[in-house]
Formats: structure tokens, C-alpha cells, sequence
């Protein structure tokens, strides 16, 4: 679905469930098509899909939840990536670096209070290390931040600070079971 067919995809699809297929589609069913549509730009398909997933019966998952993130964040529809990201904290799902990277690469966008409130919860889930590279501009110094970032810290990072070294969040690894663990 993610390699351009997508519609070929959107096809196998809608036919599950049906006498051609009758397999009924599980929670990675529904994560990869988020993903093809969150990929192609058409955020609002995919968070049409996530209802239909919760309409059905399955539980989102918390790829699920980075997926759809994901979408709205590659679409700049900020206000939606954080109240899916706040619906997941709320149903108990613990954020890992995948549900974080394309959080950081809307905070420029966001509030003052949402970008510090996210830095905490970074921070509390010890992610800071490992995210530093993507929540610094080019030309910082990472020594100056390898003790996780603070009220104070986060303020250099908001505002008219020049670029962002900000990377696709697709190469971050998401296969760890522990990630996938609720509060």
C-alpha cells in the first residue's frame, strides 16, 4: 500500500468480509491502509478509516494511533495530530519515538504550552536522547541538550530559530513489544 498501490490495496480492502473474502480485516489491516491514505495526502480518508475501525469493534492499537498522527502531521493539521495523540495518552497507550517523530516535526506550529507539554512527556518516557537530533535546529549544540529538555530549553526551539533537521519517522524502529504496552 505504501509503495504507490494504494488503490490496489483500497480494493483487496473492501472486498474482505465479502463471499470473494471472507476474511474480516484486523487492526494491521486497518493500520496499513491509514497509512497508504496518510501517505497520499487524504488525512481525511484515513480518519474516516479509524472510525470505521472503532465502529467495528476493533481496538486501535498504538500504531494505529502513530499512523493517524502521522497522516495529520503530513498534512500540517496540527490540532487533529495532537488530540489523537491526547485521545491515545487518555485510553492508555505509553508514546514511543515513532508516536513522537511527527509530533516534533509539527512543534514550530504548535502553542508554546503544547510544545513544552509534549518535551515533558518526552522526557518522562525517556525519549529525549533519542529524539534529540530531530527536536534541535542544524546548527545547535547537542552537548548542550543531552540532559533533556525543560521549559527553558524547549523556548530555543520555538519561534523564528531557522531551519529544522526534522526526518521522515519511517525509519525509526516501531517493533519493540514494550513500546506496545498500556499504562
Amino acid at each position: 500500500a505504501v509503495q504507490g498501490r494504494w488503490i490496489q490495496a483500497l480494493d483487496v480492502f473492501n472486498r474482505m468480509g465479502k463471499p470473494e473474502l471472507p476474511v474480516q480485516p484486523a487492526a494491521n489491516t486497518y493500520n496499513s491502509m491509514i497509512h497508504a491514505y496518510g501517505r497520499a495526502g487524504m488525512w481525511k480518508e484515513a480518519q474516516a478509516l479509524f472510525q470505521t475501525m472503532t465502529r467495528e469493534h476493533i481496538n486501535p492499537t498504538l500504531v494505529t494511533y502513530s499512523t493517524l498522527i502521522n497522516a495529520y502531521s503530513l498534512a500540517n493539521n496540527w490540532n487533529r495530530a495532537i488530540r489523537t495523540y491526547e485521545e491515545m495518552r487518555r485510553v492508555g497507550f505509553v508514546p514511543n519515538a515513532v508516536v513522537f517523530t511527527p509530533l516534533v516535526r509539527i512543534m514550530p506550529s504548535l502553542d508554546r504550552q503544547t510544545a513544552l507539554r509534549l518535551t515533558r512527556d518526552m522526557n518522562t518516557v525517556s525519549l529525549y536522547p533519542r529524539m534529540l537530533h530531530h527536536l534541535m535546529p542544524k546548527n545547535a549544540d547537542a552537548a548542550e541538550y543531552r540532559g533533556g529538555f525543560d521549559a527553558e530549553g524547549i523556548s530555543s526551539f520555538i519561534g523564528d530559530e531557522g531551519s529544522w533537521d526534522i526526518d521522515d519517522h519511517d525509519h525509526l524502529d516501531d517493533s519493540s513489544e514494550e513500546d506496545y504496552t498500556r499504562l
